[in-house]
């Protein structure tokens, strides 16, 4: 509102945040299904029957862990799990990093990690670059969550803030850097869009005894698991959030009990729902983070700078304005006052006022600011229907 004025766009941008974040937890649940069939296969011995449904263990997992988790009112009632999930995501970037040092065996011949990744695979700008960007996009698209967190942060200082945006998203960025590299220079560059489905597994239970590297896999696939159930939660909180705006008209944490409990149990359901229907991950991921997740990660922050900074600077220079008139018309009372006025201002090479009249925009302190903010909201526009595209060609291909 305070960047456009209008309701119709405060209320694209709460039906962007809701399809965001709905998509991207019910991806999560779209990994646990992936994962455990095939932990119970390997450690129960079976290829076929319950244990290996996926559409089972999404069930079960979202109605004993997720559904709870997800009933809470606040993201610091999450604290316990998310910092679960964080150590699963450093163990798992650790074991990476043993199969990239030859620490464990793996099917590429063990060496060092190289500086760059090594030059085979796909090469084709669809299979390649551009068609991972939306995933690259989608890792850092976490805006919708600032709010809530401004809000439950104690002292929301502007420098309390910045300290968390910066420790969170730099040290996201550190881990994504990590298992990227260390995973390419361990299993090659045709590594498996989900890494895990690299780290090796035996034929069998009985053989984990004589196969360390059976037991990284297991333990790799746990460790993602417990990531995946603490991480929907923390997903689906701003999904309730943007949907109670827009179905509702107020905040979810204004919603009475009732309203509660049938907003949530419908959000949780709907996803669920998708989840049993859809089974690739790689293209889930790759949609939401070229379109949605562009948009929130990078035009929408971008935009409301822009227009934010252009309105307020505006403002000032007609604060300023009006300052001078008064002072105008204080001066003029006073003997020599006009004279004092014209020679402060003449010697300081221009009054503030007169600076503010040639630039009603603010445009001379921050126009550089502004203008790569600009060119981040147009860029970023420009490339959502190039990055779906990409996607739905790779799927017809």
């Amino acid at each position: 509102m305070d960047a456009f004025g209008s309701a119709s766009a405060a209320t694209a941008v709460e039906a962007t945040f809701a399809l965001h974040c709905f998509m991207t937890g019910t991806s999560y649940l779209i990994v646990m299904g992936d994962l455990c069939p095939q932990l119970a296969s390997y450690l129960c011995g079976v290829n076929s029957g319950l244990l290996v449904e996926r559409r089972l263990w999404i069930v079960i997992f979202g109605f004993a862990i997720e559904l709870p988790l997800f009933w809470q009112r606040t993201l610091e009632a999450l604290n316990v799990s998310s910092a679960i999930g964080n150590a699963a995501v450093v163990l798992v970037t650790l074991l990476t990093a043993a199969f990239a040092l030859g620490l464990l065996p793996t099917a590429e011949p063990a060496h060092p990690a190289p500086l760059y990744p090594p030059a085979t695979g796909e090469s084709s700008m669809v299979g390649g670059a551009l068609g991972v960007l939306g995933v690259f996009v989608f890792a850092f698209a976490c805006a919708m969550n600032v709010p809530t967190l401004v809000l439950e942060l104690e002292a929301a200082t502007i420098a309390r803030v910045d300290s968390v945006l910066v420790c969170g998203v730099g040290l996201s960025a550190l881990f994504y850097v990590l298992v990227g590299w260390l995973g390419s220079s361990a299993f090659g560059a045709d590594v498996h869009a989900n890494l895990l489905a690299s780290f090796p597994l035996g034929e069998s239970a009985a053989s984990m005894a004589a196969c360390i590297e059976c037991w990284s896999g297991v333990i790799a696939r746990l460790a993602m698991t417990f990531t995946v159930v603490t991480t929907y939660p923390l997903l689906m909180h701003p999904t309730r959030v943007s949907l109670a705006n827009l179905a509702l008209g107020r905040h979810a944490s204004r919603l009475r009990p009732a309203e509660w409990a049938g907003l949530t149990i419908s959000i949780f359901m709907a996803s669920l729902g998708v989840a049993l229907v859809v089974d690739s991950l790689e293209t889930a991921l790759s949609l939401v983070g070229g379109s949605t997740g562009m948009l929130i990660g990078f035009v929408f922050p971008a935009l409301f700078y822009v227009r934010i900074a252009a309105t307020r600077a505006h403002e000032q220079a007609l604060r300023l304005r009006e300052e001078e008139v008064q002072e105008d018309e204080d001066t003029a009372y006073r003997p020599f006052g006009a004279y004092k006025h014209f020679f402060g201002a003449s010697k300081a090479g221009g009054s503030p006022v007169t600076k503010a009249a040639a630039d009603p925009l603010g445009l001379g302190a921050d126009r550089k600011r502004r203008a790569i903010a600009l060119a981040i909201a147009v860029g970023g526009t420009l490339l959502v229907p190039v990055l779906v595209g990409v996607q739905i060609a790779k799927a017809v291909a």
